[in-house]
């Protein structure tokens, strides 16, 4: 790597291109490469290069950086402090589209993770601009622009209300039916991170008929668009009636219940979740995913899942459950009491599980013959079991939650020259 480095110091413009595709390349190795480029200062020369007079120059630096960034903390942290933010935003509005999207990657690289990171960008005007891009005519300016969204939305209440104040939600939405597979995921990413606190984003996305698009999503070929529309789905329809019935009535239901086989836990994760808001407090979606066979898998994942996944069971048979006598035979029928003990006894060696939803769910049943009569006079308590339930496991597992989307596009999309 020293040679490579010495080439983005002091070479001819040919020889910086060279070292930069070289690092970016490096990278990919693991890793050690990542934080050695780091070492040896390299990231500071990569950052002067983003102000370089010839595109052919830019791109790669923007490409090597971006190979840099990912997934370490620390290297995102020497990238912002080598002042690559003003340099970033000048990128973003770039003659050509290709550079644009580089900049908007290398942002949403940056506010990964990084609630400070997130303020900075925001604060330097990056919103606007990202949401211009998402009405741009030129190809290849709305896929980077909604994943930079995304991530500048996720867990940021400010920037998610100021991201919806700025009109980005309905280009989001027309993004879902792309002809381009990565920026549907894209558009599903971001329009399920804007929605994580925001009603009023729900309910946007629902007048802008995006429920639609995000059930035809559920039957595409493409495992990754699948999952990032399940995650997409259960921000969207938490408590919201009309997009739950929006969503059924597109024929959502039934692949959802198929996602729940997927050969990934998170593309799993997300369709149990996804499946258990579409339920709650909709009797006729109770019914429906009831109808499709979903019960015996979440008592399946109960019995035999991991301790995330019986976590989820538990919170979406308690929306499936709640006020519902038909589907709670058909749990006990299906042997779903004797999971859930299990369940509680697992509770009583390990307080600290993310399986709280399962006491909960616990109380759903019918109480003995001979209390039933008493219990029933005050059907109070059962009411909010599911909302209970829901609170402690998100309070548990919320953080994992939050990593589980298999449909964060940005980790699988290479940022090289070429695109």
């Amino acid at each position: 790597l020293k040679p490579l480095i010495k080439g983005l110091k002091g070479g001819s413009s040919n020889i910086r291109i060279e070292s930069a595709v070289g690092i970016a390349n490096a990278c990919a190795e693991g890793r050690a490469y990542q934080e050695f480029i780091v070492s040896l200062g390299g990231v500071k020369h990569l950052v002067k290069m983003l102000s370089a007079e010839s595109l052919t120059e830019r791109l790669p630096a923007l490409s090597a950086l971006a190979s840099v960034a990912k997934g370490i903390p620390a290297n995102q942290e020497a990238i912002v402090n080598a002042g690559s933010l003003e340099l970033l935003m000048q990128r973003l509005e770039a003659d050509t589209a290709g550079e644009r999207s580089q900049a908007a990657f290398m942002l949403a690289r940056l506010a990964e993770g990084s609630a400070e990171h997130q303020v900075a960008i925001a604060s330097a005007g990056a919103i606007e601009r990202l949401e211009q891009m998402l009405r741009s005519e030129a190809a290849g300016d709305h896929g980077n622009a909604a994943f930079a969204l995304g991530r500048l939305a996720e867990g940021n209440v400010k920037n998610q209300m100021d991201i919806a104040d700025s009109g980005a939600i309905e280009p989001l939405c027309k993004m879902l039916s792309s002809a381009l597979e990565v920026e549907r995921i894209d558009a599903a990413f971001a329009l399920a991170r804007i929605a994580e606190s925001l009603e009023g984003s729900q309910e946007t996305v629902g007048a802008c008929q995006g429920m639609e698009p995000l059930a035809r999503a559920m039957h595409s070929e493409s495992p990754g668009e699948r999952s990032s529309a399940a995650f997409a789905v259960a921000r969207l329809v938490q408590r919201n009636r009309v997009n739950q019935d929006a969503f059924a009535a597109a024929g959502g239901i039934e692949p959802l219940m198929l996602e729940m086989s997927a050969e990934l836990k998170a593309a799993r994760r997300n369709a149990v979740f996804a499946l258990a808001y579409l339920a709650e407090g909709n009797r006729h979606n109770q019914h429906a995913i009831a109808d499709c066979g979903a019960l015996k898998t979440l008592v399946q994942f109960l019995r035999e899942g991991a301790t995330d996944e019986r976590g989820d069971a538990a919170l979406a048979l308690g929306h499936l459950l709640k006020r519902n006598e038909k589907n709670k035979e058909m749990v006990i029928n299906l042997g779903g009491m004797e999971a859930l003990m299990r369940e509680l006894r697992f509770q009583n060696l390990t307080p600290l599980s993310p399986v709280k939803g399962a006491q909960e769910l616990a109380m759903l049943f019918p109480p003995p013959p001979e209390e039933a009569e008493e219990e029933l006079e005050d059907d109070t308590a059962i009411a909010d079991i599911a909302d209970v339930a829901d609170s402690l496991v998100s309070g548990v597992t919320g953080g994992e939650r939050r990593s589980s989307n298999a449909g964060d596009a940005g980790e699988r999309r290479r940022s090289n020259v070429g695109q």
